[in-house]
């Protein structure tokens, strides 16, 4: 008989409705927790549950995993950030879904970078000890410089960027030089407290 060669493509499941970047009526997304600033890109995962029909009628139902490589050669699905910024605390950020290997199409979601709460106790002061001051004084103003421990790295933070002086007082004299500072912290960072310490 005659030999008949059929050349045809596998495609993969799409993971969003045609025409939109919504997932599809069988796809549930779950969006992950809150994310805490750590001076780190973030790489969210997504609880993403694929409810497959069987031949059978019956259903059963496969979780996705995300991508572990960089060039997501592996996985069913990896994540972008539209903006580019995958670092620091905003609320409602824009990011991409998109599938891969046996998933297709893209889905967008949005997730939170929060900022780190400075712990400050009941009565204003700052005892946060991951925080640091140092305080330089000759005369005139001081100089202030705070620093912040992320993980195993000292973050030096930045004057406006990531905090506000408000004001200080200097008390004593001498190698008995004390600084109370008035700090609002911004960006990345949140509270308003003051911290004490020695020139």
């Amino acid at each position: 008989g005659e030999e008949v060669s059929i050349d045809y493509t596998i495609v993969g499941r799409s993971i969003n409705q045609d025409g939109t970047k919504t997932e599809k009526s069988n796809i549930s997304i779950t969006n992950p927790p809150d994310h805490t600033y750590d001076g780190k890109d973030w790489d969210p995962s997504f609880t993403i549950v694929d409810t497959i029909q069987k031949s059978d009628g019956t259903t059963t139902q496969y979780t996705l995993q995300k991508s572990t490589t960089a060039n997501h050669s592996d996985g069913d699905y990896y994540v972008t950030f539209d903006k580019g910024d995958a670092k620091n605390a905003a609320d409602n950020i824009p990011v991409t879904i998109h599938g891969r290997g046996n998933y297709s199409g893209e889905v967008s979601k949005t997730v939170n970078i929060k900022p780190i709460n400075i712990a400050i106790d009941s009565t204003g002061a700052i005892t946060d000890n991951k925080l640091t001051m140092t305080a330089e004084y000759t005369s005139g103003a001081p100089k202030i410089s705070l620093s912040y421990a992320l993980g195993s790295d000292s973050y030096t933070m930045k004057e406006g960027t990531d905090y506000t002086i408000n004001g200080y007082n200097l008390t004593g004299s001498g190698t008995n030089l004390q600084i109370s500072a008035n700090i609002t912290f911004k960006g990345n960072f949140a509270g308003s407290g003051t911290k004490t310490g020695t020139v």
